[in-house]
């Protein structure tokens, strides 16, 4: 059974991973939102993504229809060790989200230009066909290119990690490769018949569009920057911080952008989705009013987490480690060690720091009365 619905607004903008695990967790929270969508229609894109035990155990607390649908498409690592780390084929991943999603409640075609505030305390979406819509808090899952983050960042400006990645869909039979100044991030998805394959090389070079993200690459690129490295680049192989606002709330990719090097960027987004619809969820968020504290928990409770995650990822090269084998796997599993956390007990944190929250708020209220 539902809870009732609350008297609030909420617009979630982007329909990626991020906007649909969201919708849904909502949704199933009776909490009201529209998701705005740029492209006519929910599109199922994108190669790969891997997901840890937090973020599959992140699915369960948003729902458990996006823990099945995450069961029906994804793979298993076929080393046993490792099994608990799983892939999905992003776009199968997509699909199965969107029968989650009722259809009332995605507005398409919605380009996001400019967000405002009224004098009564709404803030106003503007698109670019010229239609507009008020609400309550925006929640920002369009990804670290769009407008949510631009609206609220003005001088921000993305940066580039010096290290480029050729990415790609490999069949297994022609898997392979042994990287060390470069290197490969590989996991299977289609049911173990397909391997994601995305090929790091780092470069001292500056990237040379800064309005673009990614370029065009040839299959002479990855053969020159990998030559010497065997298996699947020989030649003769050829066949083959959170910032938040009064304006809004960024979900992870939007106000953390991070190379993929953990491959859990993903996953995070999910644990966002998480503790925010826990938060949004409880009873006494019922106005604006709790909309900001909900916000201010959910910074609280998630800021340093997603920063040190961002900070290893920029880290390269350890000091004193070298190729001593003992070091390599130390340093792997410390740095590993930040993604894994216990979702649950963060949602029952976040809901017990916004219950203080509150309960000093109506205090202080009173006194004043």
């Amino acid at each position: 059974m539902m809870a009732p619905q609350k008297d609030l607004d909420i617009s979630i903008i982007g329909g990626g991973i991020k906007g649909r695990t969201l919708a849904i967790a909502l949704h199933h929270r009776s909490v009201p939102f529209t998701l705005y969508e740029q492209a006519p229609a929910f599109s199922e894109i994108g190669a790969s993504a891997s997901f840890t035990p937090s973020a599959v155990e992140a699915m369960q607390c948003c729902h458990g229809g996006i823990h099945a649908a995450f069961e029906k498409v994804c793979t298993r690592n076929g080393w046993e060790p490792k099994q608990k780390l799983r892939g999905v084929h992003r776009a199968e991943f997509l699909y199965q989200l969107v029968k989650l999603i009722p259809q009332h409640v995605a507005r398409f075609n919605n380009v996001l230009t400019s967000i405002s505030s009224t004098a009564n305390g709404k803030l106003v979406v503007e698109f670019l066909d010229g239609t507009t819509a008020e609400a309550d808090a925006i929640i920002g899952c369009d990804g670290i290119k769009h407008r949510v983050r631009q609206e609220l960042l003005q001088a921000s400006k993305t940066s580039y990690s010096h290290k480029y990645a050729y990415k790609g869909l490999i069949w297994r039979k022609r898997e392979g490769s042994k990287c060390m100044h470069g290197h490969v991030l590989a996991f299977l998805v289609k049911s173990g018949t397909v391997m994601n394959v995305v090929a790091f090389h780092a470069s001292d070079e500056p990237w040379k569009d800064s309005e673009r993200h990614t370029r065009t690459a040839t299959r002479a690129g990855p053969l020159c920057d990998f030559t010497g490295y065997g298996g699947l680049f020989r030649p003769a192989r050829q066949s083959c911080a959170f910032v938040l606002s009064r304006e809004g709330l960024y979900i992870y990719d939007a106000a953390h952008a991070t190379s993929p090097h953990h491959g859990a960027g993903a996953g995070f987004c999910i644990e966002d989705s998480a503790v925010l619809a826990a938060l949004l969820s409880r009873e006494a968020v019922n106005s604006p009013v709790e909309l900001e504290l909900v916000f201010a928990v959910f910074g609280e409770c998630r800021r340093e987490r997603g920063r040190s995650f961002i900070v290893d990822c920029y880290e390269s090269r350890a000091e004193g480690v070298g190729s001593d084998l003992t070091k390599i796997e130390n340093e792997i599993n410390t740095r590993n060690s930040i993604v894994a956390d216990i979702v649950v007990k963060m949602c029952q944190r976040a809901q017990g720091a916004l219950s203080r929250k509150c309960s000093s708020v109506t205090r202080e209220f009173s006194a004043h009365i």
